[in-house]
């Protein structure tokens, strides 16, 4: 069969017109834009997503409680360093109470050598009235030999005559007798003082060397009296327990400062333990996240923290938000099993069952108050 290639009439196709408009009418340009704007939306939840990828921090959660492990660990350091604080607090005080008696004991032994000096002082003034005393002494005895001296001649005198009248009847043998005892009496009284005048001299002679000894400066052939002696003994004594007693308040000193700084340290170091997430958790559980340095850019408080169900990177959810970034460093392994260094953020989780997940995200620029958690969904 031959097709018929004539051309179509005028007529023809006017009316065949109307047919083709009707064909590629509202249906076909419904259908292309429901496919335009299913393509324009796939393009912007893909971009969306790899946006998120870009943008978002993953963090790896921790789930901290009063029976973890390095909650317990913390606990019995913390326990450690507390026993050891109130080690160094009783030392000190010990300090403080031994620099205390010490000052005192220097105060009183400083007294002590501001007297002795003093007593020098006292032993010129009784030397000088002894050494006046005992000249006094000898004038007195002097006086009183030249009275014995004569008295005894006069009785020797006395006895003589007392003999011849005896020989001649005159008097009786106990007149005789009387005159003799009298006169052994007097010999005696001469010797005694004799023996008086001795002493009286030797004691003189004594002061006047403790008065030299007192008058002279203090030289390496100084004549030292026994009590100048005793004095220096003390003296020197005194001085060195000064010494002991300066060197021992100065080490206490030492230590001291010693033990203030390193009760310092341990009371900044217990301070940034407590403020610790891990000692947060010796009372109530913890939601914690480790966030590494990597990651740490779109980390702040209040920022949405999603978990994703498919793949880490579908189906987010959010499921609570950062309530605060804490300060200092940490070592741990990342989301991915990599050890690194970051620092840990306290998590306000709406989800809790959320913590147990493998990793979350962190994603800035919206927040959300705690009990009214929008649910998010990114196919």
């Amino acid at each position: 069969m031959i097709p018929d290639t004539t051309p179509p009439t005028p007529a023809l196709a006017a009316f065949s017109t109307p047919l083709l408009r009707h064909k590629s009418g509202p249906w076909t340009r419904l259908l292309s834009l429901g496919a335009l704007l299913g393509v324009l939306y796939l393009l912007s939840s893909t971009g969306r997503v790899v946006y998120h990828l870009i943008s978002d921090s993953i963090v790896a959660p921790i789930i901290l409680s009063p029976d973890s492990d390095v909650v317990i660990q913390s606990k019995l350091n913390l326990g450690r360093l507390q026993t050891e604080r109130q080690t160094i607090a009783a030392r000190i005080e010990d300090n403080k109470a031994s620099i205390t008696a010490a000052e005192q004991a220097m105060a009183r032994l400083k007294d002590l050598q501001t007297a002795s000096a003093r007593a020098l002082v006292w032993s010129t003034a009784i030397v000088k009235k002894q050494e006046s005393a005992s000249t006094s002494d000898l004038q007195a005895l002097d006086e009183q030999r030249e009275v014995l001296v004569e008295a005894v001649r006069n009785q020797e005198a006395e006895l003589a005559e007392a003999r011849k009248n005896l020989a001649a009847g005159l008097v009786h043998k106990s007149d005789l007798a009387r005159e003799e005892s009298g006169l052994r009496q007097l010999r005696i009284a001469a010797l005694q003082n004799e023996r008086d005048h001795l002493a009286a001299d030797v004691l003189l002679h004594r002061q006047a060397l403790a008065k030299s000894a007192l008058s002279q400066g203090k030289t390496k052939s100084q004549l030292l009296t026994p009590e100048m002696l005793a004095g220096q003994d003390q003296s020197v004594r005194v001085e060195l327990e000064l010494l002991r007693i300066d060197a021992e308040r100065r080490s206490k000193s030492v230590q001291q400062h010693a033990d203030e700084q390193e009760l310092s340290k341990i009371d900044e170091l217990v301070a940034q333990m407590k403020a610790r997430p891990i000692f947060r958790a010796i009372d109530s559980s913890q939601n914690v996240a480790f966030v590494p340095y990597t990651q740490i850019n779109g980390v702040s408080s209040g920022a949405t923290v999603h978990d994703c169900a498919i793949w880490g990177v579908f189906s987010c959810n959010v499921v609570g938000q950062v309530a605060e970034l804490l300060p200092g460093e940490v070592a741990m392994q990342d989301p991915w099993g990599t050890p690194t260094r970051g620092q840990y953020a306290i998590l306000d989780l709406f989800d809790p069952a959320a913590a147990r997940s493998k990793s979350l995200r962190i994603r800035g620029g919206s927040t959300h108050q705690p009990g009214h958690a929008p649910v998010v969904s990114e196919r």
